[in-house]
Formats: C-alpha cells, sequence, structure tokens
C-alpha cells in the first residue's frame, strides 16, 4: 500500500517484485536455514542466537528503507531503490526469523514445554496486534483517507527500536539447553549434514506433511483476509481507519480461546480440536462470503470470528513432527514450513 498511495508505483510492477521475491526465497531459504546445523559460530557455545543477533540489525535497517520518502526521486531510482529494500527486508527476515522458529528445540526436549513455547510465541503475536497494529491506521492515513508519508516512515522508525529491543531481550533471557535433539532411526550412527537426506526424510513423513499442507491452508485464508482487508475498508467503506478496531474486537475471543483450546487439546487431541476448528472457520467464512455486508461495522465483528484458533495447535504439531523427523538438522527441517513465507508475501 506504501508504494501504490504514497511513491505512486505502478502496482504490476510490485506484483512483479513480488513474484521475484518469492523465486528467490525458494533459493536463498533453505541455504539461510541449514546455516546454524552447518556452522556453530561464536565462542558462546549456541547454536541459533547468533545467527538472530547478525539478522536483527539488517531487518531493522531494512524495514527503515523500504518506508523512506523516495516519492521526489527519479523513476529508475526510485524503483531500484523498493526492489533493493524488499529483497534485504526479505533475506534478513529469513535469517532472524527461522533461527528464533526452530531454537524451541535447543531450549527443551519436552514436547508440552514445546507447546506452551508455541503458545507463547501466538500470546506476543497477538499483543503486537492488540497494542500496536491498532495505531497504525490511525497514523498513516489523513481524515480526508489519503496516505501520510510520515506517519509509515514514523511506524517504520517504531518497529525498528522494537525489533531491536525485543530480539535483545530474547537473547538475553532465552538459553540453548542442547545442542542436538534425538535423532530419527534413519539418522543413527551418522553425524554429518546432509541437506537431501532431511529433505527425503521429510518428504516421506506423512504426518509431517500433512500439518505443513493444514498451515498452508490456514497462511493462505488468514493472511489473504488481512491482506484484502485494507482495500476493503479503504475502497468499499471509505474508511480506512476502521482498521484500528479491528484488534481490540478480537480481545475477547482471543482471552476465550488461549486458556480454553490447550484443555481441549489435551482431552480430545490436537487433531480432532483443529479439525473442529477448520469446519467452524470454513462454514462462517463461506457465510460472509455469499452474503455480502454493507454495513461496515457489522462487518468488522463478524471478521475477527473465524480467525486462525488451530494456529498455536498447528506449530505445535509442526515442531514435534519435525524435530522427529530432522533430528540434528532444527534449522533446515524449519525452513520446510510453509506458514512463515505464504503468509508474509500475502500480506504484501
Amino acid at each position: 500500500m506504501y508504494c501504490t498511495y504514497v511513491l505512486s508505483i505502478d502496482a504490476k510492477w510490485m506484483a512483479g517484485l513480488f513474484l521475484f521475491a518469492k523465486i528467490w526465497d525458494a533459493i536463498n531459504d533453505p541455504l539461510i536455514g541449514s546455516l546454524p546445523d552447518r556452522f556453530m559460530i561464536g565462542k558462546s557455545g549456541n547454536r541459533f542466537k547468533p545467527y538472530i543477533k547478525i539478522a536483527m540489525f539488517p531487518l531493522a535497517i531494512s524495514v527503515l528503507m523500504c518506508f523512506a520518502d523516495v516519492s521526489s526521486w527519479p523513476s529508475f531510482m526510485k524503483h531500484a531503490w523498493v526492489a533493493i529494500a524488499y529483497i534485504v527486508y526479505g533475506m534478513s527476515y529469513t535469517g532472524a526469523s527461522m533461527p528464533y522458529g526452530a531454537m524451541a528445540s535447543a531450549i527443551t526436549r519436552n514436547p508440552q514445554e514445546r507447546a506452551k513455547l508455541s503458545r507463547a510465541r501466538s500470546l506476543g503475536g497477538t499483543a503486537v496486534g492488540v497494542l500496536f497494529l491498532p495505531l497504525v491506521p490511525m497514523v498513516i492515513w489523513n481524515e480526508d483517507q489519503t496516505a501520510r508519508p510520515e506517519g509509515f516512515f514514523l511506524m517504520a522508525v517504531i518497529s525498528c527500536v522494537a525489533c531491536l529491543v525485543f530480539y535483545s531481550i530474547l537473547l538475553a533471557c532465552t538459553t540453548e539447553r542442547y545442542q542436538t535433539v534425538a535423532k530419527a532411526p534413519s539418522q543413527e550412527g551418522s553425524e554429518d549434514y546432509k541437506f537431501f537426506d532431511v529433505l527425503r526424510n521429510a518428504i516421506c513423513n506423512r504426518p509431517l506433511i500433512g500439518v505443513m499442507i493444514a498451515s498452508l491452508g490456514n497462511s493462505i485464508a488468514s493472511a489473504s483476509m488481512g491482506s484484502m482487508s485494507s482495500y476493503l475498508y479503504k475502497e468499499y467503506y471509505h474508511s480506512p481507519r476502521m482498521m484500528a478496531l479491528t484488534s481490540p474486537l478480537s480481545i475477547p475471543i482471543l482471552l476465550i480461546c488461549f486458556p480454553l483450546i490447550p484443555k481441549l487439546a489435551q482431552k480430545f487431541g490436537k487433531r480432532k480440536v483443529i479439525l473442529l476448528s477448520v469446519v467452524y472457520n470454513f462454514v462462517f467464512s463461506m457465510c460472509l462470503f455469499l452474503f455480502p455486508i454493507s454495513n461496515p461495522y457489522i462487518y468488522l465483528v463478524l471478521e475477527g470470528v473465524p480467525a486462525g484458533r488451530n494456529l498455536s495447535l498447528q506449530r505445535g504439531l509442526f515442531l514435534s513432527e519435525h524435530l522427529e523427523t530432522c533430528g540434528l538438522c532444527q534449522g533446515t527441517g524449519y525452513f520446510l514450513h510453509p506458514r512463515r513465507r505464504v503468509s508474509r508475501r500475502l500480506r504484501q
């Protein structure tokens, strides 16, 4: 939205950039994801934290680059700046998020504790959605519904500072207790890293493939709804500032789901709870699709109901399955998870 509304870059050109970035993602994700498995850097003895420490600085800087006001620059320089900033951001995000996502295997070997880590991660993301994201539409849009370039950059500065602060807290408060995890049977007697062996083991693991497909569907649904909502409130309801209310209105649902879902999963099993959630979300979303809502306030309330309440359970299942499959290669295994790449690209 920033590039189209502020920098006046053609949406078709941006779509081409996103396509190129997806292709580049398919190349650099496995390369970056395998680095912690191949090389342990630094003298701390940690496998993942040094990579997060390296990647968090270019990640913060690239956020500022993406939202710098270069609208007065010549067309070629402006397009080149956007392309470089976006590619750097994507690679830096991969460099920070993959070690972070795979680090649960080095923190604990207990599946229940890994599930708690997954829920804590979801809770942190929810806190950002509730406390920070509602401010964004109020800052980036004027009263006449036009974009404010300085508002976009202000949000980028806040995000940059928060990135460095919270990653620093993560590095200071997290302990990597295990440098290896229990090996898969196919890895017994082998200490060497072999990328294609890891990939073959993952492809042959039916539960892992099932979790990945389910996560992919969840990502497409949630990210598409979130991405399209920006244009829906701007172009259809002509009230982009209303998006500030989406996160606060979801708080009651989250307060109910966070303590309730783990108990249901323990009693009935994660798979049954996820299946029930998927069926409910599908039926509710189809109702929203088949019956267009002209009142933005009614849509605002109903939109938050079919959100992905099974996300933390899917993450827990993925961690369990990919650790059993990938053994020593936690970083490489984590890049197989499609949710991070799909959701990030669909939200552009």
